[in-house]
């Protein structure tokens, strides 16, 4: 496990007021990088998504770094990509991400202009649409914070958590404008959201159950927000467009504080949920384990599952 990885636990870990992996018996040590293991991952989860390939332009890194797809290890020692189960905090209907479509409209972008003179179309239209889809997920994200607020009041959780959630929410509008901006940018057209389509993405606010929300803001936070900014800060490593960096730079150590509130959040659940919560959590915590596309990713291994064991211990 790398010196980013051991920062990033050491993070969550002191969010929760753990001060160590209980299911290691070690303690994260930021100074000698020393790994911290979990017996019950697979060996094979330990195989490294960071790269050490010199930087590309940012059409061909794009087409290697599909967006919503991580790199997975494969038996014959290739790899694969395949669909990432979460990635960052998606508004749901009936379990089906809920995004606005692109239309034409200014009053959505950021003053932002990247080096487009020399890219060919066919690229231009490529990156217009991968930051045109990666703008609907930032902006559907700000819908899912505020309803993330609303079931933080709804069971009458701490100021700071909801106080946290908000700026979160504050957070991803900036993400959405600055994605818009590129995506404007390389299409040569204003573009931002249509209205988007909240039926049926409020169930479950005024009803809303402490272990319901220590699932939900596990798999959506702890799991998609520390999993999307580990992804930013892949993508900022390799990108060379100065604007394009400054947007990856910004989105990713955002969700890494989204990801840290995820973790406080799951953790006042659990303390105040008792049993229910826990069990529920657990039950989450083993289903995503054994899912191939999470399990296989080192982060999970390396940063999200000591972190829940920790807290379950």
């Amino acid at each position: 496990m790398n010196r980013e990885m051991v920062r990033i636990q050491a993070r969550f870990l002191l969010a929760m007021g753990i001060a160590g992996c209980h299911s290691s018996g070690t303690s994260p040590d930021t100074n000698s990088g020393a790994p911290i293991t979990t017996a019950s991952i697979p060996s094979s989860s330990t195989t490294s998504v960071a790269t050490a390939t010199p930087p590309l332009t940012d059409a061909s890194f794009m087409e290697r770094h599909p967006p919503g797809m991580i790199q997975v290890p494969l038996s014959d020692g290739g790899t694969a990509w395949r669909q990432q189960p979460f990635l960052g905090r998606p508004l749901l209907a009936d379990e089906t991400p809920r995004v606005a479509e692109p239309t034409n409209r200014s009053d959505w972008t950021m003053a932002l202009m990247p080096a487009i003179a020399a890219l060919p179309l066919a690229e231009r239209a490529a990156l217009a649409e991968t930051w045109a889809r990666d703008a609907a997920s930032e902006h559907a994200s700000i819908a899912s914070f505020s309803r993330f607020s609303l079931q933080l009041m709804a069971l009458g959780a701490p100021a700071d958590l909801v106080e946290a959630a908000h700026r979160a929410a504050l957070d991803e509008a900036r993400h959405a404008r600055d994605a818009y901006a590129l995506a404007s940018a390389y299409a040569g057209k204003d573009l931002g959201p249509s209205p988007l389509d909240i039926r049926g993405t409020l169930d479950h606010v005024a009803d809303v159950t402490l272990a319901r929300l220590a699932v939900e803001t596990f798999e959506h936070g702890c799991v998609g927000e520390t999993m999307a900014a580990w992804d930013a800060r892949e993508k900022l490593a390799q990108y060379n467009d100065p604007t394009v960096r400054g947007v990856l730079g910004r989105v990713a150590a955002d969700e890494e504080s989204h990801a840290e509130l995820a973790w406080r959040a799951v953790a006042w659940a659990v303390r105040a949920g008792g049993d229910q919560a826990r069990d529920a959590l657990e039950e989450s915590f083993a289903r995503i384990a054994a899912t191939d596309a999470i399990a296989s990713h080192n982060l999970f291994a390396s940063v999200i599952a000591p972190c829940a064991e920790a807290l379950l211990g």
